[in-house]
């Protein structure tokens, strides 16, 4: 399983299905040198989701994760606000995001 430090993120949410690949909104995300390192593509609940799929040839290598659209507000809270935040890709039907543990009842707080 590869982990992938999420430093910054950008979410797009469209207004119909994308024509070209279906999704209706993704989220792109960078590492802490600004560098992308994969985008979340979400569907439709009922869609038929796509593999996902890790290039190794980008350095740093870049992954993509389909997943459905019930789906997005949770990422899109993760990464507002937990730190640190990891994406990461086990197999072709396997990834997301991910923290690393926390004790129970830990607040978060400002710094």
């Amino acid at each position: 399983m590869d982990n992938i430090l999420v430093a910054n993120y950008k979410v797009l949410i469209l207004d119909r299905d994308d024509p070209k690949t279906g999704n209706t909104a993704k989220i792109h995300l960078r590492n802490e040198k600004n560098q992308p390192i994969g985008t979340i593509y979400f569907y439709a609940e009922k869609s038929r989701l796509p593999d996902n799929r890790q290039f190794t040839n980008f350095k740093p290598p870049r992954t993509i994760i389909h997943t459905h659209e019930s789906k997005l507000q949770s990422m899109i809270d993760l990464l507002r606000n937990e730190k640190p935040c990891y994406l990461y890709y086990v197999s072709k039907t396997l990834g997301g995001l991910s923290t690393t543990e926390e004790p129970v009842g830990e607040e978060e707080t400002e710094q």
